[in-house]
């Protein structure tokens, strides 16, 4: 429950997303999982589909970098 205060806090509110890196762009898996708790991660044709929970500041950080 701290932690998740604290996040709060610091971070926004903490969400879940599902993020779909396409093959050109699979430097930013890594940087995903260093910033996320990823739930759960698929490769498909279009890319690596990663189903993460983080705080709302953070994906939206890298959904503009995945844009």
């Amino acid at each position: 429950m701290l932690r998740e205060r604290l996040i709060a806090e610091f971070g926004g509110a903490i969400a879940e997303a599902e993020l779909v890196v396409r093959w050109d762009a699979q430097r930013m898996v890594n940087q995903i999982h260093e910033r996320t708790n990823v739930l759960e991660e698929k490769h498909d044709e279009d890319g690596t589909r990663l189903r993460v929970r983080a705080p709302a500041t953070v994906l939206e950080a890298i959904r503009k970098q995945l844009a």
